[in-house]
């Protein structure tokens, strides 16, 4: 499969990216591309999934990630984190230095920042990352990229429409952002999300019908 990222095309290896159908037809997207942090992406082999929610800045034409991580298992300072969306890989997106925490149900406070030191991405399953402290997470409990104090990196205003998939000699990156789709979006397809996601995505004018059908 052909997959474009940025101002060329590469071919995945079946394990990563790919193709990650999480609108029953096509959505109406945001006018224009937005330009990504570079430092906001995962490394390069790994996949940002379509179905992220973005903050995008219509006057800046920047866009931030709202990443979001499902829990498999937590022991002690060890945390395992689900390496795939959907059943489609994605490889590894978390990178030491990030911060966490728990995706709450309100996502301009601050949680408790939990600060990655170490990650293991030997597992094809799920990376297993060594943080300073697991207070409070479990296989319920969603965690998400947050800033320094622990908010939620960002209040999103759209969902990413297609995969992004960094290429090692990009320099630049742009994203498509979804706001409208009057047919159903995957949600079991999606990066884990809660009321709180929903909500600010509805706040913002986003109109979206969250299915479970697989």
């Amino acid at each position: 499969m052909m997959n474009g990222t940025f101002s060329q095309n590469i071919k995945f290896n079946g394990k990563v990216g790919g193709s990650r159908r999480i609108f029953e037809g096509k959505p109406e997207l945001l006018t224009g591309g937005f330009k990504f942090d570079l430092k906001d992406l995962p490394r390069a082999g790994s996949v940002l999934p379509a179905g992220t929610p973005v903050y995008a800045d219509e006057i800046k034409r920047t866009i931030k990630p709202l990443q979001t991580f499902a829990v498999k298992e937590v022991a002690d300072t060890s945390i395992k984190i689900v390496k795939s969306v959907g059943g489609v890989s994605t490889g590894t997106r978390i990178k030491v230095g990030d911060i966490l925490t728990i995706l709450g149900e309100d996502l301009s406070a601050a949680g408790t920042p939990i600060k990655v030191s170490a990650v293991d991405e030997s597992s094809d399953e799920y990376d297993v990352i060594t943080v300073d402290a697991a207070t409070g997470v479990s296989e319920k409990t969603p965690l998400v990229i947050a800033t320094e104090d622990g908010k939620p990196y960002c209040i999103p205003n759209g969902i990413l429409a297609y995969d992004k998939c960094l290429d090692a000699n990009a320099y630049e990156a742009y994203g498509e952002v979804a706001f409208f789709s009057t047919r159903p979006v995957y949600e079991r397809r999606m990066p884990p999300i809660n009321n709180a996601v929903k909500k600010a995505l509805a706040n913002a004018g986003c109109f979206f019908r969250f299915s479970q059908s697989k």
